[in-house]
């Protein structure tokens, strides 16, 4: 049906021109899409499409009337029944920010879904679907598909279903990255260098919440590309197994300025709103005993089973050794 609408609109179709009132189709020809272009927006929105619906053969179909490079401000692909993006099926527009969210049984988008929109879009959200890398085959796909987006400022992933972040997850330099978001995932491990792509970024968050990390599955270089890099959150906030922070992992993490968040900064250990479990205040936690002052100004939410912080543990380790 899509096609037969839009061979129809081709008959009388002699020039498209790119300015802003002209860059829409007819909505008969764009469903079960729809196209947005007044007032400096242009949008692009699927939702709630129920039926079967194949992307690239849609998209490639709207190409014929919608000229390549054409820059639309926002593309909305929700709530649909998509599986999986294939392979060039976003590749002909650019998009300054893409929301693919609430997709339920969407588990994989190719690493190549996305052509000339890569190096302009700024905000990627990709939130609320069931994207997941489990699997050798599907390991690194998801941030092979990330590393692309190298002028991104915001990268969303959560509340999906990814199992690990790999050795060497994002190895391209992403410059542009301030904020990467894989909150309330599954995640158990993060690899070798596994953000070794932030050498030289501006990235200020990573956020880790909600997951099922712990000490033993963070390799000890994991955070090894946020080396020339400073002022960096790594959040790592309602990891339940997570009961102590390791020192080949972490200390060079201190070293470079990061800091590394445990609970809401707004709370204490023995306050009625902390948010996180308690961790280990004995010999695992000892190095960070060896210089409060510097690790203090840079690790928040260490909470000891008592209900106190790391820092009094120190303390009262210092006067037992005095």
């Amino acid at each position: 049906m899509f096609s037969k609408n839009l061979n129809l609109f081709l008959v009388g179709f002699l020039t498209f021109s790119s300015v802003l009132a002209d860059i829409c189709p007819p909505s008969n020809v764009i469903y079960p899409c729809s196209c947005y272009d007044q007032r400096g927006l242009r949008a692009l929105t699927c939702v709630d499409i129920n039926q079967p619906w194949d992307i690239k053969s849609h998209f490639d179909t709207l190409s014929k009337v919608i000229p390549p490079d054409t820059v639309f401000t926002k593309v909305t692909i929700s709530r649909t029944n998509l599986v999986e993006i294939p392979a060039d099926s976003i590749a002909y527009w650019q998009f300054d920010e893409i929301w693919i969210t609430e997709n339920k049984q969407l588990s994989h988008i190719s690493p190549d879904a996305f052509g000339r929109t890569a190096n302009v879009t700024s905000n990627l959200h990709l939130e609320d679907n069931n994207l997941t890398n489990e699997g050798s085959d599907y390991e690194h796909d998801l941030f092979h598909l990330l590393s692309k987006f190298k002028n991104a400022f915001y990268i969303g992933l959560r509340r999906n279903k990814i199992t690990k972040v790999p050795d060497r997850a994002l190895m391209s330099e992403m410059p542009g990255l301030r904020n990467l978001d894989l909150d309330e995932n599954n995640i158990t491990s993060i690899g070798k260098s596994a953000f070794s792509g932030m050498v030289n970024s501006y990235i200020r968050v990573i956020n880790l919440r909600r997951n099922q990390l712990t000490a033993e599955g963070i390799s000890p270089d994991a955070f090894l590309g946020l080396n020339g890099t400073d002022n960096i959150e790594i959040q790592l906030l309602l990891n339940p197994d997570l009961k102590y922070l390791d020192e080949k992992t972490f200390k060079p993490v201190f070293e470079v300025g990061a800091e590394v968040h445990l609970h809401e900064l707004a709370t204490t250990c023995d306050g009625p709103y902390r948010q996180g479990g308690y961790f280990f205040c004995d010999s695992r936690a000892d190095w960070l005993c060896e210089s409060v002052d510097s690790y203090k100004s840079s690790l928040f939410g260490y909470c000891c089973d008592n209900s106190t912080e790391i820092w009094d543990y120190c303390a009262a380790k210092k006067r037992t050794i005095a």
